[in-house]
């Protein structure tokens, strides 16, 4: 049975405008003028066009905005009245970014399993082109994949080995899991030794995600794994985060680095799909459970 993606509340520009992105997904039209977008939701909603000019106005001011923040990966450029695809664009990690946010089929179906992997080697990808050439990264989170042991003292060790950082001297709980850390970063030197930029980053999808960037304390993993230094903390989530967020000030004091969907989409536009079929064929088939709406 089709999805069928209800309008939100047209006031809302960013809930209006992931449902406008989801529309011309399904649909592929090229472009969408501003008369038929009035038109649509006049049809919809019952509002005369005068009514909508301002929701309308809103909308294309975000669309314009998501594409100058995260560039050619957002696949939607506006010109004068009309909104158009980007033919020339990769949508592919944007889509995803996208989809898993929504309150869509994977949500009400609980199929979170399908896509955790998949998002947190996203955020790797988008990691690597935030610090650059030379970074490496490696999924850390539970349940473990990519050689990660399931027990946690010899995952601990095994990251260790990964990074050339020394194990620390800290004692950890015996049903630890991965501790909040689901992708760990570092960009290491050709010397071999150690002193560089490390980072640990938690992924989540949940709704309630403000919350999450409490998960990893820096001097708690300083304990685990001895860098010496403070390591960066970052938080990665699919949303996009409005630009007049009021916890804004309290997140950037408990992270080092937030990730929200328009800045990963930003960092991932020079990156390579060719690596992420399973995200490409999993776009395809959640994107086809969704009804015209």
């Amino acid at each position: 049975m089709a999805f069928r993606f209800e309008l939100p509340d047209v006031d809302d520009a960013y809930a209006l405008a992931d449902w406008f992105e989801v529309n011309i997904f399904l649909s592929q039209k090229p472009q969408i003028s501003r008369v038929h977008i009035s038109d649509a939701l006049v049809a919809k909603i019952g509002s005369t066009p005068q009514e909508l000019e301002v929701p309308i106005s809103l909308l294309f001011a975000e669309i314009a905005r998501r594409r100058r923040i995260a560039g050619h990966s957002y696949p939607f450029i506006v010109e004068d009245t009309v909104i158009k695809f980007d033919g020339n664009a990769n949508p592919e990690f944007y889509k995803f970014l996208l989809l898993i946010s929504l309150d869509g089929p994977m949500r009400q179906e609980r199929r979170y399993k399908d896509i955790d992997e998949i998002f947190d080697k996203v955020v790797s990808e988008a990691v690597r082109g935030y610090f650059g050439k030379g970074t490496e990264t490696v999924r850390f989170a539970w349940p473990p994949s990519d050689g990660r042991p399931r027990n946690f003292q010899k995952a601990l060790d095994w990251l260790s080995v990964k990074t050339g950082i020394p194990i620390g001297s800290g004692i950890s709980p015996p049903r630890s899991k991965d501790g909040g850390v689901d992708v760990v970063a570092w960009k290491p030197f050709e010397d071999h030794r150690t002193a560089f930029l490390v980072a640990f980053v938690q992924c989540t999808i949940q709704k309630d995600w403000h919350l999450k960037g409490r998960d990893i304390i820096d001097n708690v993993w300083r304990a685990k794994i001895d860098t010496a230094g403070s390591a960066l903390t970052s938080l990665a989530v699919p949303f996009v985060i409005h630009k007049n967020y009021d916890k804004w000030d309290d997140l950037r004091r408990t992270v080092g680095i937030v990730f929200d969907r328009l800045r990963l989409a930003q960092v991932l536009v020079d990156r390579d799909t060719s690596p992420f079929d399973k995200m490409i064929r999993w776009n395809i088939k959640e994107i086809a459970k969704y009804a015209t709406s």
